[in-house]
């Protein structure tokens, strides 16, 4: 039978594990402003060259094509570059920006390795504008003397150097920026798309 000393013994026992048990289950509680990184942090850096993303990928239209996607992955500033010696600019595969590796034996496909002489200053159709997060996109046709007719699978890179990189929109950037294409407040640097894109070279 319990008597009044007994009950208060496990009214107090009681109350101390519920102590116990409630300031165990608030240590482990972790809230979503914990985990998370502020937006502040995630902004906090100056744009570069990195922040412009090449993706490579293919299609058929309807020749072997390699769609080339890049991005600007800055959260919040606009790019602009030039698109001369870029995976988008349309000699691409010529002067070797477009690298060609055959898939089996993994032996360089060599094209001419064609140099430009460009006039200047370049025109500024020649220049695209990125805001934050955008694309653009080009299609590139796997035709050319050079390359194999025959049912090859290759993989497909690119590979070179940033010309002239802004860090504002296109038509804030000067005719004397344009034409110098370097100096103060214009970004250069090298570039590699994210991974090889694999497809194989024949018609359909």
């Amino acid at each position: 039978m319990l008597t009044s000393k007994n009950l208060a013994i496990f009214a107090g026992l009681s109350a101390a594990c519920v102590t116990f048990y409630y300031l165990q289950s608030t240590s482990f509680i972790s809230t979503p402003s914990a985990d998370m990184a502020s937006p502040s942090r995630q902004q906090a850096h100056e744009p570069t060259v990195d922040d412009l993303r090449i993706f490579l990928s293919h299609t058929w239209l309807p020749v072997p094509t390699v769609k080339v996607t890049i991005q600007n992955t800055h959260p919040t500033a606009t790019l602009s570059f030039l698109t001369w010696d870029t995976p988008i600019d349309k000699s691409s595969l010529n002067t070797g920006v477009l690298q060609l590796t055959d898939a089996v034996s993994g032996q360089a496909i060599d094209g001419p390795g064609l140099k430009l002489n460009r006039l200047l200053p370049p025109p500024r159709d020649d220049v695209i504008e990125l805001a934050a997060q955008d694309v653009v996109e080009v299609d590139i046709e796997l035709k050319a003397p050079w390359i194999p007719s025959s049912n090859k699978l290759v993989k497909v890179h690119a590979e070179g150097a940033w010309r002239a990189v802004w860090t504002k929109a296109k038509d804030e950037v000067t005719d004397d920026e344009l034409n110098a294409m370097s100096g103060p407040g214009v970004l250069q640097g090298p570039f590699r798309s994210v991974r090889d894109v694999e497809l194989e070279l024949s018609e359909r």
